[in-house]
């Protein structure tokens, strides 16, 4: 292989794992912020010991 094809096969493999990575933090980020907008911020009182 020429040394043009091994550099786009490193930019090319840099660019999915980057791709992939920027994802898996965009995941961590939103399921944070669904966790914490659905997360019920009182008792249930149905549910309760009372």
């Amino acid at each position: 292989m020429t040394e043009l094809q091994l550099g786009l096969i490193g930019l090319g493999a840099t660019a999915v794992v980057g791709v992939f990575g920027y994802n898996k933090w965009q995941e961590f980020r939103q399921r944070k912020l669904a966790e914490a907008v659905l997360k019920p911020h009182h008792a249930d009182i149905l549910l309760g010991d009372g």
